[in-house]
């Protein structure tokens, strides 16, 4: 569960990335809630080299 501001969460997310190549999240029907988050990190999450 992921719980704080948009910009802890932003910061949140790119560790995850970072640190661990995470680069996807399933959310649920809130899904809607997430759109800033996804409006902030469209762009700067690194997608796994091949």
């Amino acid at each position: 569960m992921f719980i704080g501001s948009v910009d802890s969460l932003v910061e949140k997310f790119q560790m995850l990335n970072e640190r661990l190549g995470i680069n996807h999240i399933l959310v649920g029907e809130d899904y809607r809630e997430f759109a800033p988050l996804v409006e902030r990190l469209s762009g700067t999450i690194r997608a796994p080299s091949a």
